[in-house]
């Protein structure tokens, strides 16, 4: 591994967070950076309530919730909001409310956040079944897989695997030209549901990029994100697909990665063989106790400290 210049034009051009996995994200000027990832992203959950423990629930299950709104409030609590206008405000569980769940294959404690808002998400959802929804329990620690993140410490709320997620504008506009995605059939970046994403650097160049620096925030990228079903969402919308040619394009990034693109293939661990286009990174300031802070526009990235694999 060396160290080599990037271009100085490398900036964030763009940082979201997803308070309630599966449901929209938010668009952020700035964030702060914790251990875990951008400041509440993945916070909340949806739970399916007839099993115990409570089994997580996102688009892939639910493609209505691509529909729902979420907003954090001051008091650590959130309003939920359909495109019709109908909200509900949740206030911040008690911590004698507490919920057995799992995600994936990680079972922990998390805190319920009541009947009210279990009823509304179930009617606005369309679900025929109880639902719970629920806050991480920071008591609890959910450790990142030591198979990429080593001995770092690193560790998550209720994302997927990682604190972050990275996503490139250059790759993007690629890949919707090798499928042929024009005005009416391009991905648009949400679809794959990026915490950060940077511009500058050509395609896929991310793919042998080991570290990004921003200030005092230092991100290890440590392994591709495998491709899941979600990107076959409309986001914003409650159906799962796309009709017509919209589908095929919608279709083909899985397709033309296999086919074309070996490098979105991993080739040993956990995910061998498996469909990749983004990229899981890890904080590695997780000792700091006060959050650092990432900006979106004009920060531009220390060509000095931008370290690529061989």
């Amino acid at each position: 591994m060396h160290t080599s210049e990037s271009p100085d034009s490398v900036t964030v051009t763009g940082l979201f967070s997803y308070p309630v996995k599966g449901a929209r994200g938010i668009a952020h000027e700035r964030a702060s950076v914790l251990m875990t990832g951008l400041a509440n992203d993945r916070e909340w959950m949806v739970v399916d309530a007839r099993s115990s423990p409570a089994q997580f629930i996102t688009q892939r299950e639910c493609a209505a919730m691509a529909t729902l709104r979420v907003d954090v409030n001051d008091d650590g609590g959130l309003t939920l909001a359909t495109d019709h206008g109908d909200a509900l405000s949740v206030e911040a569980p008690s911590r004698n409310a507490l919920i057995k769940v799992k995600v994936w294959n990680h079972e922990t404690i998390a805190f319920d956040a009541g009947d009210a808002a279990a009823k509304w998400l179930a009617s606005r959802l369309g679900l025929s079944f109880a639902v719970r929804l629920v806050r991480f329990n920071r008591d609890m620690r959910r450790e990142c897989s030591r198979l990429y993140s080593g001995d770092s410490g690193a560790h998550t709320y209720f994302a997927d695997g990682y604190p972050l997620l990275l996503t490139n504008t250059a790759s993007l506009a690629d890949l919707n030209l090798r499928i042929g995605g024009g005005a009416n059939r391009a991905l648009p970046m949400n679809r794959f549901r990026p915490n950060l994403v940077i511009n500058g650097l050509p395609a896929w160049d991310e793919d042998h990029v080991d570290t990004l620096t921003m200030g005092k925030v230092v991100i290890k990228l440590i392994k591709h994100c495998v491709r899941c079903a979600g990107h076959d969402h409309r986001p914003n919308h409650r159906k799962p697909t796309i009709g017509g040619a919209a589908q095929h394009a919608c279709a083909l990034p899985q397709q033309w990665g296999i086919r074309r693109r070996n490098i979105w293939l991993e080739r040993s661990g956990a995910d061998a063989g498996k469909c990749c286009y983004r990229r899981s990174g890890k904080h590695r300031l997780s000792l700091l106790e006060r959050p650092c802070c990432a900006r979106r526009h004009g920060r531009a990235l220390n060509s000095s400290t931008v370290s690529r694999r061989s």
